[in-house]
């Protein structure tokens, strides 16, 4: 009985050391099983900061949606997702200083919508040095049909800036 007990150690002791002789993510030929890295793999690049605000229907509407901002280099990206659209009527997105009740002024428009059904999309890329430094608070309104107010979103404090 002692001697399987030293047998056995002996097997358990070279298989270790078979192990540790192997390269990381070789396979070790007693078991066939990749052997541990020693540092961890990077598989995917970190993802960049992704900003979401709500985009309101206004009265008499039902359009309503999700505004996507993501910080690029020397610019933002500003993409809308939308629904309760009505197909075959032209819309536009405009990007505000303020908010959907406190308008100060106009920055950029937002121009060309996808529409599919109800489902609309459309984006733009806004240059950061077109921004107002001191300026926290920004809103997107979506117009549609005669120029009226269909949707607006305030965007969280400080989401432009970077």
């Amino acid at each position: 009985m002692k001697r399987a007990g030293m047998t056995t150690t002996a097997v358990l002791a070279a298989l270790a050391l078979a192990a540790c002789a192997s390269s990381p993510g070789e396979e070790t030929p007693e078991t066939g099983v990749p052997a541990p890295s020693e540092t961890p793999e990077q598989t995917t690049t970190p993802a960049a900061e992704l900003v979401r605000a709500t985009l309101n229907a206004t009265a008499g509407s039902n359009v309503s949606g999700t505004v996507m901002i993501e910080h690029v280099g020397e610019a933002v990206q500003v993409r809308l997702e939308v629904t309760g659209l009505q197909e075959g009527t032209n819309y536009t997105g405009h990007l505000h200083r303020g908010t959907c009740s406190e308008d100060r002024g106009e920055v950029t428009s937002i121009e060309s919508f996808t529409v599919m059904g109800d489902r609309g999309e459309a984006s733009t890329s806004v240059e950061r040095a077109s921004l107002d430094p001191a300026e926290q608070q920004y809103f997107i309104e979506i117009h549609g049909g005669a120029d009226a107010v269909v949707a607006c979103g305030n965007l969280p404090a400080g989401a432009l800036s970077h």
